[in-house]
This record gives C-alpha cells, structure tokens and sequence, in this order.
C-alpha cells in the first residue's frame, strides 16, 4: 500500500524506522513532526522494492487549505531517499497524486537538506514541470533556513551532550524530566482505562448517537435499533482500549495539552475549557465504519469540556499566578533587602531572628502541604457534564497533589534544618563571645 496505513502498527514501525535511520532522514520527516502541526493534514507516502517489499523512499507531506479551497502540499526537509534520482522522486509524486487530486493541490513543495549541486540542479532542471529554486533568491523565498550545521553525536552520551550545552539550556532540558506531570498521567494504566471508558460513555450519550440509536422503544424498529445500540458501544470500547495502548497516545495528549492551552489564551473571558479534540480525531480514525454505520465523530466539531462554570476559578488562579509570576523579580528583591536591613539594624539578634524566620516559613509550607492534601477538583470549584472531563480532572489533580505536597514538605524541612543551624551557630557566637570576655590581656 503506497499511502501508510495508520492503523497498521507494523507498517508504521517499518515507516519510522526507515525515515531515522536513512542517510538522508530528517527530524521533519518523521511521523511525530505532524503532531506538532495540529492545523495540518499529514500524508506518508512510500515505494517498496518488490521483491523484498523493504521500503525504498519516503515522504511525509503536510497539507493545509487556504481560504479559497486549494491545497499547500509540502514535505519539510523531504523525500527521504536518492534526490538525484527524478524517477524516484516521481514515482512519489504518483503514489500521492489521488491525494493531491482529492484536495484540490496547487503546489507541491520539496526541500530536502542536500548540499548544492550544479550537476543537481542541471538533472531537475531537465524534468518538465518541475520549478526549481537555489542560490541567486531572497532567503524569504524558501521554508527553510537555507544553511545548516550539523555536529555529530557519535560516541557521546546523553550526559555527555547536555554538558556542553550552556548552563540556562541545560536547566531547562532537566526542568523537562522534573516536570513529569504530563507524563505521569498519560502512563498511569487506571487513567488510559478510564479516560477510554469515560470517552466511549459520552459518545454514546451524545445526541448523534442516540438519534440512531435509541436507549429504548416500544416499536418494533425502535427495539432492533437499541439492540444495535450495543454492538455499537462494543466496537467503540475495542478501540478506544487499543488507543490507549498505542506509541501516539502520549503525542495525542500532547496535542491535547497544546489545543486547551491555545483555545483559553484565545478565549480570556469564557469558562475555562478542556480540548480534547485530538483524542476523538484518534478514536474516530480507528473506529472507521460499524456495519453500515459510520458515527463520524471528527465531525461534530471541537470536542471541548467546559469546566467552572459558577464563577470560573480556573481563569482566575490563573490570573492570579501570572501576577505573582509578574511580581516575583520584585517580591524576591524586597525579601532580601529586608532581611539585610533586619539584620544590620539588629547586630545582638542576628541569629535569633534567622532562627525565626525559617521556622515560621516552614510551619507555613507545612500548613499549605497540608491543605493542598485535601483539595480534590469539587474543593477547588471544578466541575463539569463530561465524563472524560471528570477523569480528567481527578487524574490531574490526583497526579499534581503528592507532586506538589512533596516539593512543599522538602521545602519545609530544609527551612527547618536552617532554622536549626542557625540557632547553633547563635549559641557557637554566644559561647565565642562569653570566652573573649573572660579572657585576661596583660599590657604593658
């Protein structure tokens, strides 16, 4: 099949494979890439050789439509395979073209990352219908940077690498693995269970469905129809299960996460809003047709979970973290220079007051541990209709409270242990300043 099955897990493996370890495979190329372009369509187009059916190129083609129905196709940093072979490269193009036909194309853009070449250039320069572009035009005229620097990894650990990174990059690589909220979830096997369970429930509560489908009845029809009912719940159960199971289920909540952060920064005043589009889009593809049937549910729209609404107290926490986040050069700043003026204005007291301080900001972080602890999404003002916006939520606070508890109690307990140094750094001092003024000095 030259357009890759997406369902066919082993001919997506051979697909990857393929495009990260060919000479000419590219980051861009990779199918992972068009998760990240969550407004364009993605098309993996390949040609095997037929006696051993190993793939032979490759190109993964995004697509988006402008506003008057015609279709950019572009394939970043590709084909993947012998560029300076037109035959190949066609052939490409053909194994596309019903796609290109379908949507309407008005260009298809190659740009794979090969050096330059006058003996390229002459090769594709004799190919009809093809429009080349290289040296000689504004930098602005090509989707890539024209230049790239390429240092090799080989025989480096990851240790190894990250070392030579500058000190802020490094910090913020390790902030990623830190930050294990995300990925936390998405691996919890309960969450994958019940966020399929929960999706396939709003599906068949939905009015789509229950408009074919009816819960009950007393004709005859009716009857045959709710008995369906259940065969249709089956099938959508299976996939969603198998979704969760997949290598794009943590990419898919991704998109997820990107989709609900770029709808509520465009939506400031409206309740705060779970995305999940990206999920359904997924399960709709696997799905596909039952029976005669075909739910079709990327096509009811976005599928978005309204959560607070008396009040909304998500937007607001939020508004009020990017105050604090704002305010928190300026909070620091005044913290320390009001410690330094307490302790000048205090010589006799130093210690004693360190020794305070640190043990009210660790009953402090003690007592704010203890109340997240008992926060669940209704103590917060979180609510929602949705099935899968409720798993959701409990999953994600049930997944942030020992994260967030544990970092508060460290906190503290470090706090504590200052608290008790400088308490026996003031006796040290004390003692110190007792010997000196016992101590007899014969002048003459």
């Amino acid at each position: 099949m030259p357009i890759l099955n997406l369902d066919d897990a082993a001919a997506c493996a051979a697909y990857d494979d393929f495009v990260a370890t060919h000479p000419a495979g590219h980051l861009l190329q990779l199918r992972a890439w068009s998760k990240l372009k969550s407004n364009w369509n993605a098309h993996f187009v390949y040609l095997t050789d037929p006696a051993t059916h190993a793939i032979t190129a490759a190109a993964s083609v995004l697509s988006i439509r402008d506003r008057v129905g015609g279709s950019f196709f572009y394939a970043p940093r590709g084909p993947v395979g012998d560029v300076t072979d037109p035959t190949t490269v066609l052939a490409l193009v053909h194994e596309l073209q019903p796609v290109l036909d379908a949507e309407n194309a008005f260009l298809l853009r190659f740009d794979p990352a090969v050096p330059y070449s006058p003996e390229l250039q002459a090769t594709w320069g004799a190919v009809p219908g093809v429009t080349r572009r290289s040296r000689g035009l504004d930098e602005h005229s090509f989707s890539q940077p024209r230049h790239e620097m390429h240092l090799s990894l080989a025989g480096r650990s990851g240790d190894e690498i990250i070392a030579g990174y500058k000190r802020k990059f490094r910090y913020q690589i390790r902030q990623t693995y830190k930050d294990g909220l995300s990925t936390q979830l998405v691996e919890d096997q309960d969450f994958q269970k019940r966020i399929a369970d929960a999706a396939v429930t709003d599906v068949m509560n939905s009015d789509a469905v229950k408009r074919v489908f009816p819960e009950s009845g007393n004709n005859f029809l009716t009857q045959i129809l709710s008995t369906s009912r259940g065969e249709v719940k089956k099938r959508l159960s299976e996939n969603a299960q198998r979704l969760t199971g997949t290598s794009e289920y943590r990419t898919m909540w991704r998109q997820v996460a990107a989709d609900t952060h770029t709808y509520n920064l465009a939506h400031p005043d409206d309740p705060a809003a779970l995305d999940i589009s990206a999920f359904y889009r997924e399960l709709d593809a696997r799905v596909g047709s039952i029976g005669i049937y075909d739910p079709d549910i990327s096509s009811w729209g976005k599928h978005l979970i309204s959560i607070d609404r008396d009040g909304n107290p998500v937007q607001h926490a939020v508004q009020r973290a990017q105050w604090v986040g704002s305010m928190s050069g300026v909070l620091i700043a005044a913290s320390i220079i009001g410690l330094v003026i307490a302790l000048i204005l205090l010589p006799c007291g130093r210690f004693v007051l360190l020794t305070c301080t640190f043990l009210i900001l660790a009953a402090g972080l003690w007592i704010l541990s203890a109340v997240i602890a008992q926060q669940t999404p209704q103590t917060l003002g979180l609510s929602t209709d949705s099935t899968v916006g409720t798993v959701f939520l409990d999953g994600l606070v049930n997944t942030a409270r020992p994260m967030l508890t544990g970092h508060l109690n460290s906190l503290a307990s470090y706090s504590a242990w200052a608290a008790v140094v400088s308490l026996l750094g003031g006796i040290l001092a004390k003692l110190i300043a007792l010997t000196a003024s016992g101590t007899t000095v014969r002048t003459h």
